[in-house]
């Protein structure tokens, strides 16, 4: 129990360790209210914000490289903002995830000289 405190405590430490702009902070307030998002736990909200951030990076970047021409189309934050792509593929696109080679079946082949010789 210990190390879980010590642990969530170094988390929540590190997380701050690299500053947030202000107006970072205001987009994922202004996010929070606007799909009234709550969480369980201030490690949930911390670790929600900081997928917040990160997608807020690359729509800003994107947006950028559509500005200049480079991309055709824009991007923008949505309701699914908080969730890693992962995250939203597993919950609802109905998208599995890739099986590695050591978890797929074999198969066998058959002729159709051995199946005439089988019967």
């Amino acid at each position: 129990m210990k190390f879980l405190l010590l642990a969530a405590i170094v988390a929540v430490a590190l997380s701050h360790a690299f500053a947030v702009s202000e107006d970072d902070l205001i987009q994922w307030q202004n996010f929070k209210v606007k799909y009234n998002k709550v969480y369980a736990t201030p490690e949930e909200e911390l670790k929600r914000r900081d997928i917040f951030l990160k997608n807020l990076k690359y729509v800003r970047e994107h947006n950028e490289k559509y500005k200049r021409g480079e991309v055709s189309f824009e991007v923008g934050i949505n309701e699914f903002s908080d969730m890693t792509n992962d995250e939203f593929n597993a919950t609802h696109t109905g998208l599995l995830p890739l099986l590695k080679n050591k978890n797929k079946k074999k198969t066998t082949t058959t002729t159709h000289k051995s199946v005439v010789k089988a019967r």
